[in-house]
């Protein structure tokens, strides 16, 4: 592929954009044509918003240019792991945010799947095909660990450590926001017509909004059979009051109850990130199943953006 970098990036985009069309239908044909997982999903669909576009655009002109100057390699079809992976590990060195490497993470993988447009459309003879998610799933996992993540967030740092010194209906609640992101009020309220089966709860949250929560089937089992026994009853003040006394024993900062649904959001979304999901599209997932429709929200539980807590 010949040009320079801002030549090569503006051709790769408009390859994979889809802005204006349906992302929903996009990902529906992508089913239909075998992909089972949301990295099979996201190796085969575009770019459908010009927040992503322009987020993308940015990186790509960066990996580029890098690629030049360390490696000299001007063609993006010559690009291999190696590229992909020293590219993020600089990032990691270079101390940014570990949000900010997410985006460039995903910004990389969708860059494959350009690549690969443009193999098949104009290059056949060339027999190559990029996916190099598990180098840079690699490289996220070390991330993870060298990175600062969280900044002003109120997670808990060993929220099992915290949930063991709870006992009855308070460690069943705990659980519930740990492992399922219920806000109390949700996990307050539930009915016996909220079990729906094989570990799945129908919640009511707020302003109306319904949603299922998938929990682990123990859990499940156990909460149902106090709800519908009718001994499901909890008391906030009581409940926080038993929460802030299992904190101190575990040496934990108190966080309130909505820490430990800090915590389900945290991972959720890297363990949705650890399979291949990309970067915007595990936000938005984590904020359907946390009761919101925008994926900012998560950004906030995530890495401690400043929105109004919910």
């Amino acid at each position: 592929m010949r040009g320079s970098v801002k030549v090569q990036v503006s051709f790769l985009l408009r390859l994979i954009e889809e802005i204006g069309n349906s992302k929903k239908k996009a990902k529906e044909s992508a089913r239909i044509d075998g992909a089972k997982t949301w990295h099979d999903i996201g190796k085969r669909i575009g770019i459908y918003s010009y927040a992503t576009r322009n987020t993308y655009k940015d990186v790509w002109m960066q990996f580029l240019n890098f690629c030049r100057e360390e490696y000299g390699v001007k063609d993006p079809v010559k690009l291999d792991a190696i590229h992909f992976k020293a590219y993020l590990e600089k990032k990691i060195a270079d101390g940014i945010k570990y949000s900010t490497f997410q985006k460039h993470a995903a910004a990389l993988e969708k860059l494959q799947v350009a690549i690969n447009v443009f193999l098949s459309t104009y290059r056949p003879d060339i027999k190559k095909s990029m996916d190099y998610s598990k180098d840079i799933a690699e490289v996220r996992k070390k991330a993870q660990k060298l990175l600062k993540r969280f900044e002003g967030v109120r997670h808990y740092q060993d929220p099992q450590k915290v949930l063991n010194f709870l006992d009855g209906n308070y460690r069943l609640v705990a659980e519930l926001q740990l492992r399922g992101g219920l806000r109390f009020s949700e996990a307050q309220k539930l009915k016996p017509f909220s079990f729906k089966g094989n570990g799945v709860i129908e919640i009511k949250g707020k302003g109306g909004k319904i949603r299922t929560v998938k929990i682990p089937l123990e859990l499940y089992e156990i909460v149902k059979k106090r709800v519908d026994d009718g001994i499901w009853y909890i008391k906030k003040e009581t409940y926080l009051n038993h929460l802030k006394n299992a904190c101190k024993l575990a040496n934990e900062e108190y966080m309130g109850s909505h820490g430990l649904r800090w915590n389900y959001a945290l991972n959720s979304f890297f363990e949705k990130t650890s399979l291949g999901v990309g970067y915007f599209e595990a936000l938005q997932s984590v904020s359907h199943e946390m009761g919101h429709n925008r994926p900012d929200i998560t950004e906030h539980y995530l890495f401690g953006v400043k929105k109004k807590r919910s």
